[in-house]
């Protein structure tokens, strides 16, 4: 049996144009269902640029990130660190009296999906208030930024904030640090 080329051709715009359909289709059902479209569920604007670690979340960052699992609203300083609402800056120089945890790696360490107070590095700060100590956390992570970047931050930048304890997030294989 000989194929001829417009069979062919109409075959292929066919198929384009059933796959096209399905595409439609399903994107159309996810904003009905979720009140988004699905590239704005992974393609948040969060995001920006930096010369020491490739990429940082944005700073004075103020944006609600609703999905259909979560609602939370993400807050930043001007250093592009998580904060609460109230976006305290945390000074380079640090006073005698303070300790000072600097909580670096992915998005379990930023909080993703959950609000800044519910966070396990503002519990963790917390907790250490209560035994009467003057704490300061500063929170780097970042959602899908491997170790590596952030240890290039704190190699040039982070260090001079002079943190006493660092916390590294570390999830899956350690095998690609530098």
């Amino acid at each position: 049996m000989k194929l001829n080329t417009k069979s062919v051709v109409f075959s292929v715009i066919l198929f384009s144009l059933v796959l096209l359909c399905i595409e439609a289709s399903l994107q159309v059902f996810y904003r009905c269902s979720v009140g988004m479209w699905l590239h704005e569920w992974w393609a948040i604007p969060i995001y920006e640029p930096d010369q020491h670690r490739v990429f940082r979340v944005k700073p004075n960052l103020d944006f609600t990130h609703k999905t259909r699992e979560y609602a939370v609203r993400y807050y930043t300083d001007s250093q592009g660190m998580r904060t609460d609402s109230r976006r305290r800056e945390i000074p380079v120089e640090k006073s005698v009296d303070t300790f000072r945890i600097l909580s670096m790696g992915a998005s379990f360490a930023f909080g993703w999906g959950v609000n800044y107070e519910d966070a396990y590095v503002y519990a963790l700060a917390g907790q250490l208030r209560a035994r009467g100590r003057n704490v300061e956390m500063m929170n780097l992570g970042t959602p899908s930024q491997p170790i590596s970047y952030q240890l290039g931050w704190l190699r040039n930048i982070g260090c001079r904030y002079q943190p006493d304890m660092i916390i590294q997030t570390v999830y899956g294989s350690v095998d690609y640090v530098d």
